[in-house]
């Protein structure tokens, strides 16, 4: 079994092959779309972070590249550090054409005929720049007083200066315009395997850039790149970008009319089936594998599918959240000799207790909570009643009553929730899913297992703690 999980795989003759959440019909509809567009268009792909986007438009852009349609990547995020986004992007289309794997020749031409645009680019950059007003306040106290002085002595000669720049500036973004246009007739004239294609320009991470270049990058694409045969699709989380705006603009601003602006369409990519990515993962890492060499708890290994699966779903998990709490026990799993009992229904339990709830988990493993409260916890998320009816439910019950149970000493231990349950199953005898449940919690505590409570929770802690001290920034599936 693993510990890190190598990079999805797109292959290059089959994107889609690794597709575990089934979005190749989505890919295939957009595509039909943006191949019968004859104007510059902007989509716009919305979804939460850690939905998978990322994987989605790379799988999407192979199978573009692939009907030879032309296409760049531009990580926004990647290039946020940069003074100007403009710049960058042009940067990143020069450096793409490397990929449109074309002839030495025909790269030369095309990079001929983006110089053109980068080299005005320069200059419209510059001319972005707010014109300064030095005053020389050498002697003079009160500085204010002097900027108002200067700034109505020069006023004339400097509203002739900007007038005079905006006029360069106009000509300017016309010039940029003329070379991207020829720059695009070239790249997709009649001769070529591009012949009458789009030019398709993905930017990708927007919602993870500071604000004010992530507006940039908006703004430039939809003022300067209008042109015909570019269409720009943008990976973004449209909720996200909305407090972007905000933060530029005020908490007044009307978000969906800015958005209008510059999306032609926003599509609002289907949610994944939680399920589905909860089984891939466990079979990514191989984790049954894991359990057949086990000496002891090897039969956990269905339970604890059971657990991650429903407990993934009723907190609503993104695909992230899922990896990080799946790596988080792999390194349990890693770090626990075979012939160890691991624990590892409580422990998958606890994990994402601690992803949904971090407050409730750290008072857990503190002894600040118990695990009725977790259970109450629990049962306040609607989507829960459910769990609670069947046997996996009755487990989790089960451990948490008796990890964490009330009273002073081994002898005197007392469960409050499972009195109330054999109550409950006495007054109604004949339903047997409150029989169940009393009888799969007795099991749990009465097993020699939990004879020292105390002294398991003390265990399971270290093990958490453990997982806590480690960084897993380098341990992600989803890029």
């Amino acid at each position: 079994m693993q510990l890190k999980l190598s990079q999805f795989q797109i292959p290059i003759g089959a994107p889609f092959a690794n597709d575990k959440l089934n979005r190749k019909e989505v890919a295939e509809s957009l595509s039909v779309l943006i191949k019968n567009i004859k104007i510059p268009f902007v989509i716009g792909i919305d979804s939460y972070w850690g939905s998978g986007k990322t994987t989605f438009i790379k799988m999407w852009r192979q199978s573009l590249i692939n009907d030879k349609i032309p296409t760049i990547y531009y990580n926004a995020w990647e290039n946020d550090f940069s003074s100007s986004a403009l710049i960058s992007l042009l940067g990143e289309i020069d450096k793409g054409l490397d990929e449109l794997h074309i002839s030495t020749s025909r790269r030369k031409k095309l990079g001929e005929k983006l110089d053109g645009a980068k080299k005005i680019s320069v200059d419209l950059v510059k001319r972005g720049v707010p014109i300064a007003l030095k005053v020389l306040t050498s002697g003079v106290i009160d500085a204010n007083q002097a900027i108002e002085s200067a700034f109505s002595e020069f006023t004339e000669e400097y509203s002739k200066d900007m007038i005079n720049k905006y006029e360069k500036a106009k000509y300017s973004i016309s010039s940029f315009r003329k070379k991207l246009y020829e720059f695009i007739k070239e790249a997709t004239k009649g001769s070529t395997i591009f012949a009458n294609k789009p030019f398709i320009i993905f930017i990708d991470e927007l919602d993870r850039c500071r604000p004010n270049f992530a507006l940039e990058i908006l703004e430039k694409s939809k003022h300067l790149f209008n042109i015909e045969g570019i269409i720009f699709i943008y990976s973004i989380e449209k909720e996200h970008l909305g407090n972007s705006i905000k933060t530029i603009y005020g908490s007044e601003m009307d978000v969906d009319g800015y958005l209008r602006r510059f999306f032609d369409i926003i599509y609002k990519l289907p949610e994944s089936k939680i399920e589905d990515y909860s089984n891939y993962l466990f079979d990514k890492y191989n984790i049954s594998d894991y359990f057949k060499d086990r000496t002891v708890d090897r039969y956990d290994f269905i339970n604890l599918k059971n657990i991650f699966s429903h407990l993934f779903t009723i907190f609503n998990f993104s695909l992230r959240t899922q990896e990080q709490v799946f790596t988080q026990f792999v390194i349990c799993l890693l770090s626990t000799p075979k012939n160890v009992r691991l624990f590892a229904i409580l422990l998958g339990t606890l994990l994402c207790i601690k992803a949904s709830n971090p407050k409730l988990y750290y008072n857990f493993i503190n002894r600040r909570a118990t695990g009725e409260d977790i259970i109450d916890f629990l049962n306040s998320n609607p989507s829960t009643a459910k769990l609670f009816t069947i046997t996996i439910g009755f487990i989790i019950e089960g451990y948490l009553i008796a990890i964490v149970p009330k009273g002073d000493s081994i002898d005197k231990l007392k469960y409050p929730l499972f009195e109330k349950y054999i109550k409950e199953s006495e007054s109604d005898p004949e339903n047997s899913i409150k029989k169940e449940r009393v009888n799969k919690i007795r099991n749990i505590i009465q097993n020699d297992e939990m004879e020292n409570p105390e002294e398991l929770l003390r265990y399971i802690v270290n093990k958490l703690e453990f997982i806590d001290k480690i960084k897993e920034e380098n341990l992600s599936l989803l890029t």
